[in-house]
């Protein structure tokens, strides 16, 4: 896929780090599911950078409309260090496959886009580690399963 700096990003080249994973898009008017997500990450990602681990990525479930530079904004917006946070968008189909690997489906409908909410937690060598379904997390749920992660 490609993320917010128009770079082409792969799973596999973070390897080294644990990783968390998360579905959203960019004009979602559901203020409990993608605005929620993204302040969760936007907390997360402060703790991160205190504790100089991990790495977040984002992958829209709207690619016609969040493009690379929809995404930039949308990360600036939410004060996401691009070194560390990562705002991804890509073919269609391509972010159907990397949505469904992680078992979240979607659709549009009437202007909107009906997704599963999840997020993922990759382990450093690639493997998935734990994941949430819905909005029952928190990010130091998150950051307990990146520790558990980084430390194998």
């Amino acid at each position: 896929l490609t993320d917010q700096t128009n770079h082409r990003v792969k799973l596999s080249s973070l390897r080294g780090e644990p990783v968390a994973v998360t579905f959203l898009y960019t004009r979602c008017p559901v203020a409990t599911a993608c605005p929620m997500t993204t302040a969760k990450f936007s907390r997360l990602s402060s703790i991160l950078a205190q504790k100089g681990f991990g790495k977040l990525l984002v992958v829209t479930v709207d690619p016609e409309h969040d493009t690379p530079a929809v995404l930039a904004d949308y990360g600036k917006k939410a004060g996401a260090d691009p070194s560390r946070w990562k705002f991804l968008t890509g073919d269609p189909k391509a972010v159907a496959d990397v949505a469904s690997s992680f078992g979240v489906l979607y659709y549009p409908d009437h202007g909107q886009v009906v997704h599963g909410q999840a997020v993922a937690v990759v382990d450093p060598e690639g493997r998935l580690s734990s994941i949430y379904y819905g909005e029952s997390w928190e990010p130091e749920h998150i950051l307990r399963d990146l520790e558990k992660a980084r430390k194998g």
